[in-house]
């Protein structure tokens, strides 16, 4: 067996977010998770899944609808899989989260089936690969890293949604995400997670022009609303603030027989508007920002496997707010005893980071892609 360090995106997240937090949670350190029933449902994986069904390159030559509905089908299959996985440990489902569970699973499946409507309108690409895994040697200074403190190579392990190559025969990474609404594109040219994965593909020979995001809103057109009495011969709002699109409106007049020119001004204006509940947004990555991100891969790699590492806190109001170490982080501060917390309240993760290091990998333990 090959000894060897790996490091992920999250981890050099965490590192550089809260030491201490990372400290806890890190594989390397004292590999700490709480112990948390899981939830029925977890929607992005849900949906992560049903994309990685409707962007199966074996699936590609099928209509967009037949991918659609098996890409529901699988978003289906996951959710049940995840509430089974959820009655294993608690054996029952409270009644507001059944309640919680049933309107995510049909909010889903209306997405799914809204997106794949949508997305042969604009899918410029064929897909090459979903759900790639990699795990590539990180350089410094021209030479493989190794550990400081016990001589082993040290790896970067990863895992993008796809692989796409465009109309002009470049490759991009397309990477899914679901929000609650759809926010500034400002931070995606400095997103380090997929910034990364763009680095990791340069170093195994792939060359990648960038990022594709692929973004979805939780949430589904709705119909436009009915007028208690008709207005100016009109029987639904013409009011723009409706959540809806062209095409819902529009079906919405054609089906209560609505003659379309009383509406000319609102279907103008949701036409011009787009489809707002999903997004499209491509971050070109040049060969200066993958090389400048490599080597800080490489300086951030020397700090966290440093054997003489100083551990401290970062506290902030926006990531403390959410952290799961916060209870034991304030106790440390305070003098109590938080090993007692950390005893009772987490757990030692049973799966480690490490991998078969000889498993589908090459001589040198990197993964190979090839297209």
């Amino acid at each position: 067996m090959i000894e060897r360090h790996v490091i992920r995106t999250s981890d050099r997240l965490a590192f550089k977010r809260c030491r201490r937090a990372w400290n806890w949670s890190s594989y390397q350190r004292e590999n700490l998770r709480p112990i948390v029933v899981p939830k029925p449902l977890h929607f992005g994986i849900a949906w992560h899944e049903g994309m990685a069904t409707y962007y199966d390159p074996s699936f590609w030559h099928l209509s967009r609808k037949e991918a659609t509905e098996m890409a529901v089908a699988r978003f289906l299959a996951t959710t049940l899989e995840q509430k089974q996985h959820y009655l294993d440990i608690e054996a029952d489902l409270p009644y507001d989260l059944e309640v919680e569970f049933n309107e995510r699973v049909t909010l889903g499946v209306a997405m799914m089936r809204h997106y794949g409507k949508w997305a042969p309108t604009v899918d410029r690409f064929t897909p090459i690969r979903i759900e790639q895994e990699f795990e590539v040697p990180i350089m410094y200074q021209g030479k493989q890293l190794m550990c400081v403190c016990h001589g082993w190579p040290v790896f970067y392990r990863g895992r993008l949604d796809g692989i796409v190559q465009d109309e002009f025969g470049y490759y991009w990474i397309l990477e899914h995400k679901t929000a609650a609404k759809l926010g500034s594109t400002n931070h995606l040219v400095l997103d380090e997670q997929c910034g990364s994965y763009a680095c990791a593909l340069k170093s195994l020979g792939m060359s990648v022009k960038g990022i594709i995001y692929n973004e979805a809103v939780k949430e589904v057109p709705r119909v436009p609303t009915k007028l208690v009495s008709r207005r100016q011969g009109r029987l639904f709002s013409v009011n723009k603030s409706q959540r809806t699109t062209f095409d819902v409106y529009l079906s919405a007049l054609i089906e209560e027989g609505e003659n379309p020119q009383l509406y000319e001004d609102i279907l103008n204006f949701y036409r011009e508007q787009g489809n707002p509940f999903f997004r499209r947004t491509q971050i070109y990555r040049n060969a200066h920002e993958l090389e400048a991100l490599g080597e800080q891969i490489a300086l951030e790699a020397l700090d966290i496997l440093d054997p003489n590492l100083r551990i401290y806190p970062n506290p902030n109001w926006l990531s403390c707010g959410w952290c799961s170490y916060r209870e034991p982080c304030i106790m440390m501060n305070e003098g109590s005893d938080y090993e007692f917390v950390l005893k009772e309240l987490f757990t030692v993760n049973k799966e480690p980071d490490h991998a078969d290091p000889n498993g589908g990998r090459t001589a040198d333990g990197s993964k190979a892609v090839s297209l």
